[in-house]
């Protein structure tokens, strides 16, 4: 909400509304009736939840509804030209039951002839498929249910109950009338708001939108081009399907906490996922113009496109997917050039933490208890990139553990030390010192392999083999008995672990490298050059 990120809102809004691909416009949004906003289709939550599947007769033809409560709203109903058992009907007039209306019987391909009975109730205020029918055929479009999750005026005697009442007591009323054929136990996707948990209702609403086609052919484009990779490579299949089936993306919200929109006369607030699709070009200053100083480039300039964009996959379409679309809508260039997702952090159940469950630890107490260093690896030790992480405490002591031995065996080579070593790989005369030292040139070799296919995993895995069993239990074994003689490859292979083992344990290497006898030594083991052979 700085001033930067809040210039940026309004130059990208400004962007897009000249281009004309933001408008205004009545659609069927999902509504949440708990924070009294529209939502984004990616913000509506959908759970498999057990419901009814109720059969009610509308004059001679049955259709199948797990919403009764709005058919005060039907306009219409609904079969495939291909339906046999209802064809006959298209064009004429069935009776709307507890009502007084007739409504059409029209024929639409999307109506599915395995669903039910293959007719469908057409409610285009509160159904996206009714909507888009009711588009195809100028079908009016009636509200039978408000804001507040409550039925409108026009469900007669059944107004102002909410929609969980409205459905018990309409059902009752069908019944009565003999209008019910049956009633089946139905498992289905049900939407709720992912930030309160509401069940969220599809609503007319006018709203503010993002012509999305335009921005998706281009972010498709980046990726299939090879400008942008997906690592793991599997994940471009979901991000293509996504971008292939998009709807135009509502960004107005009835909220009073966030950008406003900067139209004259509009209150509502744009989506928070909008402010932050500019994140790539804001965090640089954009468009805010910058001082070039001593004729250096700008931040932007200079950085962007940055190179890699790491994240969840969880949130490859709330959030990477729009700084795509965005960021190369605005600049001409995409955002970053590899994106590198991660999978979720799970219980040894394999449920997703959630402090607000109480699934899973608190990490401040790990850390406390354990290390941030055994922390840190553990989370990283054996998983693959875009694969969910298993963790429990056993995994956390074991990685402890290590760090253990990186000290003592750090305490071993230190200890007594004499020497000051220029950090380059000293002449190996002994057996042993010659395998450690071939044992170490592989170690680098592979962990630079793996490093650059971000296989960070498997790097921190073979770091710990590589350290543990064959720098400790068999290297420095052999050393007892010629300690003098070994000491300049003793202090050269720690030191060359320690650097290789500082991404993944900062703390522990860091400590070390201060206590270090090396020539020229830098102020940071951070920039310390990195092994390459």
């Amino acid at each position: 909400m700085d001033k930067t990120r809040s210039q940026a809102v309004k130059a990208a809004f400004n962007h897009l509304y000249k281009k004309n691909l933001i408008y205004q416009g009545e659609y069927i949004v999902n509504w949440c009736p708990g924070c009294k906003t529209a939502i984004s289709d990616l913000e509506n939550e959908h759970k498999q939840e057990q419901g009814k599947l109720y059969f009610i007769k509308y004059g001679p033809i049955t259709i199948a509804t797990t919403r009764p409560e709005t058919m005060f709203a039907d306009v219409a109903v609904a079969i495939n030209p291909n339906n046999e058992k209802y064809k006959h009907l298209i064009n004429q007039f069935v009776p709307l039951p507890l009502t007084n209306r007739q409504i059409p019987v029209i024929a639409d391909k999307a109506v599915d002839l395995e669903f039910g009975t293959g007719a469908l109730k057409i409610t285009p205020g509160h159904d996206q498929t009714d909507f888009e029918i009711g588009q195809r055929h100028n079908l009016e479009k009636l509200t039978i249910i408000d804001q507040n999750s409550r039925l409108t005026d026009l469900a007669g005697e059944f107004s102002g109950l909410s929609v969980k009442e409205g459905r018990i007591k309409v059902v009752e009323a069908l019944n009565n009338l003999g209008l019910i054929e049956k009633i089946e136990d139905y498992e289905h996707s049900v939407g709720h708001c992912q930030r309160c948990g509401a069940i969220t209702e599809p609503l007319i609403s006018k709203q503010w939108f993002v012509k999305t086609k335009p921005l998706a052919e281009k972010a498709i484009k980046a990726v299939k081009s090879g400008e942008i990779k997906i690592v793991p490579k599997r994940f471009e299949k979901i991000y293509f399907h996504w971008l292939k089936n998009i709807k135009d993306w509502c960004i107005s919200r009835q909220l009073w906490w966030g950008h406003k929109i900067p139209l004259k006369g509009v209150d509502d607030t744009l989506d928070t996922w909008f402010s932050s699709s500019l994140w790539p070009i804001s965090v640089f200053g954009w468009p805010l113009p910058h001082s070039v100083r001593q004729g250096k480039p700008s931040d932007f300039d200079y950085f962007y496109p940055t190179d890699i964009r790491e994240t969840g996959y969880d949130i490859l379409f709330f959030w990477v997917i729009r700084e795509i679309m965005m960021c190369l809508e605005i600049t001409g260039k995409v955002p970053f050039k590899t994106v590198y997702l991660h999978g979720l952090v799970r219980d040894q159940l394999g449920r997703k933490f959630s402090k607000t469950a109480g699934i899973g630890f608190d990490p401040l107490e790990m850390t406390t208890k354990y290390g941030t260093d055994a922390l840190r690896i553990s989370l990283v030790y054996g998983n693959a990139a875009g694969a969910d992480l298993k963790i429990g405490e056993d995994k956390i002591r074991a990685m402890r553990n290590f760090t253990n031995k990186i000290w003592n065996a750090s305490r071993f080579v230190l200890l007594d030390n004499k020497l000051k070593i220029s950090g380059k790989k000293p002449k190996a005369t002994n057996k042993h010192d010659q395998l450690i030292i071939r044992e170490l040139t592989i170690t680098i070799k592979e962990t630079n392999n793996l490093l650059e296919k971000y296989s960070y995993g498997q790097a921190s895995e073979l770091l710990y083999q590589f350290f543990w069993k064959k720098f400790c239990d068999k290297y420095i074994e052999s050393t007892k008995n010629r300690r003098k003689q070994a000491q300049p490859i003793l202090l050269y292979v720690l030191l060359t672990s320690l650097k290789l083992l500082h991404p993944f344990m900062p703390f522990i290497t860091e400590e070390i490298y201060q206590m270090f006898p090396i020539k020229n030594k830098k102020k940071s083991l951070s920039i310390e050059n990195w092994p390459t052979k």
